[in-house]
């Protein structure tokens, strides 16, 4: 939700990542500590572009863990960052079947010294417009909505939103950053506003007549569609329309028709009882100085408002890897397609939610990045290697130090798309 640095070498990384190996790191790796599977998913999905066999390379647990140790030890260390859970899913060479190694490290707090474990919950910010994204679809599938709707449609009657020379913005508009809305009601790239709710400090609380009052008096600059333009306001918009249909809060929505159907418990807004013990404290970027928790309602929840854990991403992150093999198929699927050609970067189209990198060739790659006041995350994959990442950590900004190296770990011809999260 918050702006990121941007990685000036992105372009160059791109082109020039294709079949690296391990980085050559030092062998002096912390102990191996416990990584629990996810049970296998088989066999791949069909739709991703052909690839042959030899054109991925393996994925060896033991030196990747070695590597992935030393790796996230030093930065760690380098940025501050008090915790970072990753979540790597890979085809096993024998039986071609999913497999999934997570990694912990650090503490849930700084002070407290409780060790992160896969269960840890995390803000994840941004990736949060994921799920909004495969709301949509389940209500395009589902016949409530349709993609080239106007918004307005589902609004209330009383609600206005800004119109360019009679064009009238779209659901598919909202969920490809291409509506011509601002980042924020305050416009421009500037970070969300703090304000005391319930008494306590929280970022990005703006209630729904807030995003309304705002849009009522907004001006289009632009036809919607014309220019892509990263939008917290846009997805947010998405996420109430979302509520209006479906008559339920967005957490609500979203545990009932994505994340509960996937297995993914640990995902909400809101957490229940027993989760807010393992949520882990955020921090400003590289600092000792804990951070203000992102809103827990409003209106802005569909934006960037879900907490989670390693361990509910990972089974996120394959259900999207092979959507046909779970009950979401054609809503994860959906998702994917590529909805614009307008993205962040000229090689990066849009699909519904997920930036798209060489769509429809064998450089293929999803990905989506997500940041709070105190907290970072990434989530990317390739279909046709069937392998892709995770990372979450409680510190802003870490994307562009260690995301970049996770890639090449991985042997993944990508660099990371930062979009302005």
């Amino acid at each position: 939700m918050r702006p990121s640095p941007r990685l000036s070498f992105l372009v160059v990384l791109m082109l020039s990542l294709a079949g690296c190996a391990p980085l050559p790191l030092p062998a002096t790796a912390t102990p191996p500590a416990s990584l629990p599977s996810i049970p296998s998913i088989s066999p791949p999905s069909a739709g991703a572009p052909s690839v042959t066999p030899s054109s991925a390379q393996a994925i060896n647990p033991a030196l990747l863990k070695n590597n992935m140790d030393t790796l996230v030890s030093s930065v760690m260390q380098k940025d501050q960052i008090g915790a970072c859970s990753i979540a790597v899913v890979y085809p096993d060479t024998a039986s071609a079947k999913l497999q999934t190694l997570l990694f912990n490290y650090g503490s849930v707090s700084k002070d407290s010294g409780t060790p992160v474990t896969s269960s840890t919950e995390y803000e994840i910010g941004s990736i949060t417009k994921l799920f909004t994204a495969d709301l949509l679809a389940w209500d395009v599938q589902n016949g409530k909505m349709q993609l080239d709707d106007a918004v307005q449609k589902y609004l209330p009657t009383t609600v206005r939103l800004p119109v360019y020379g009679g064009q009238a913005i779209t659901l598919r508009q909202l969920a490809t950053h291409t509506s011509g809305l601002p980042k924020n009601p305050e416009g421009g790239a500037g970070t969300l506003r703090v304000s005391r709710v319930d008494g306590i400090l929280t970022e990005g609380y703006y209630s729904d007549d807030d995003v309304f009052n705002f849009l009522d008096t907004y001006e289009l600059t632009r036809p919607p569609g014309s220019k892509y333009e990263y939008s917290n306001l846009g997805f947010s918009l998405l996420g109430i329309a979302e509520e209006q249909v479906g008559n339920a809060s967005y957490d609500d929505l979203a545990a009932q028709e994505i994340t509960g159907v996937l297995g993914m418990p640990a995902t909400r807004v809101a957490l229940l009882p027993e989760q807010r013990t393992d949520l882990a404290q955020g921090y400003y970027a590289a600092s000792d100085r804990t951070a203000v928790p992102y809103a827990l309602s409003g209106g802005y929840l569909g934006g960037g408002g879900l907490r989670s854990t390693i361990q509910d991403m990972a089974v996120y992150l394959a259900a999207n890897i092979e959507p046909a093999q779970t009950k979401l198929a054609a809503v994860l699927q959906m998702t994917q397609e590529k909805q614009s050609d307008q993205g962040p970067l000229p090689v990066v189209a849009m699909g519904l939610g997920w930036q798209i990198v060489g769509p429809g060739t064998v450089r293929e790659q999803f990905s989506k990045d997500g940041s709070t006041a105190g907290f970072n995350s990434y989530i990317a994959f390739s279909r046709i290697h069937r392998t892709g990442f995770v990372m979450l950590c409680n510190s802003a900004n870490v994307t562009a130090e260690l995301v970049p190296q996770i890639y090449k770990l991985l042997h993944e011809d990508q660099a990371p798309v930062n979009s302005d999260e």
